[in-house]
């Protein structure tokens, strides 16, 4: 059976991020098929996958259960076979590791700096930067223009893409989880970043 690495190596080398509770799902049932089939069954636009896209399974609430529906039997993994992942610290490193390889991609094409260094010094205010971070948050607000919350190992920060931007178009994809790099300006106050160019991970198949 896979461990957690490869399970993630095989999305990246289908263009795809995946989110550590369908790591986990993976790793319990114990069927490295299980990957191919997912994989298979994800709509072309998917830039992460999560619950939803496991055929069969509908998330809880809270995001770390799954319910199986009614006529989909899921055949649980053996006992000391599965490798599952064990604990918060685990996902802490599954996250910062993804986060440190996906945003290295985006640092190598376009260079990037730590949030907190952008947000700490009023030297960059008004001038144009790149960061990279993971999705913590993201809408549309009542204006049409899209809002995503970003943080790197650092510190986080609010973008804005604005709809009458090119960028705009991209950014109606972003997904939660998902690692991106952002280049634009910051605010005079600090407190919001004006996108103009929207970095995904250049993950070839």
């Amino acid at each position: 059976m896979p461990d957690v690495q490869e399970i993630t190596n095989r999305f990246l080398d289908s263009r795809l991020q995946v989110h550590p509770d369908v790591v986990r799902y993976i790793l319990e049932q114990g069927d490295p098929d299980l990957i191919d089939h997912i994989i298979a069954n994800v709509p072309k636009d998917t830039v992460v996958v999560s619950v939803k896209h496991i055929p069969g399974i509908r998330p809880m609430r809270d995001g770390t259960r799954f319910l199986v529906e009614p006529e989909i039997e899921v055949v649980s993994g053996i006992a000391g076979t599965s490798g599952a992942v064990n604990g918060t610290s685990d996902y802490l490193h599954y996250f910062r590791d993804r986060f440190t390889r996906l945003g290295g991609m985006i640092r190598s094409r376009a260079g990037a700096m730590p949030i907190e260094a952008l947000t700490r010094s009023t030297r960059y205010r008004q001038e144009e930067c790149t960061v990279v971070g993971m999705v913590v948050d993201v809408s549309t607000t009542k204006n049409g223009h899209r809002i995503a919350e970003i943080e790197d190992t650092s510190a986080s920060i609010t973008v804005l893409f604005r709809k009458d931007r090119p960028s705009f178009t991209d950014a109606e994809k972003i997904v939660h989880d998902e690692v991106i790099g952002v280049k634009g300006k910051l605010s005079n106050d600090g407190k919001l970043f004006f996108a103009e160019i929207l970095y995904r991970p250049d993950i070839r198949i």
